[in-house]
C-alpha cells in the first residue's frame, strides 16, 4: 500500500512480461527498443549510428560507453539497464 500512496509519476513501470524477458536474457536494446515501436533505423537516427550497427548491438555485441549513453537517452532508461548479461 505504501508503494502506491508514494507512486512518483514519472517513474516508469514495466508489465511483467518486460522484465521476464530481461531475465530471460532477451537482449535489453532489442526488447526496449522494441517496447517504444522503434525500428532499428529509427533508433539509428536517434542515436546517430547505422542500422547495421544497431543490429550488432541486438545480438550481443557491447556498445561504447559514448553510444551506450546515447542509445540509454533514446529509450529513456537507465545505461545499466543496456548492458547485456
Amino acid at each position: 500500500m505504501e508503494a502506491i500512496l508514494n507512486h512518483d509519476p514519472n517513474v516508469e513501470t514495466w508489465a511483467g512480461e518486460l522484465v521476464d524477458a530481461l531475465i530471460d536474457g532477451v537482449n535489453p536494446i532489442k526488447l526496449f527498443s522494441e517496447s517504444r515501436g522503434l525500428t532499428q533505423d529509427a533508433l539509428a537516427k536517434k542515436c546517430k549510428t547505422s542500422a547495421a550497427y544497431i543490429s550488432q548491438l541486438e545480438t550481443n555485441r557491447q556498445p561504447g560507453a559514448k553510444l551506450l549513453i546515447r542509445l540509454a537517452a533514446a529509450l529513456n532508461v537507465d545505461p545499466e539497464l543496456l548492458i547485456a548479461r
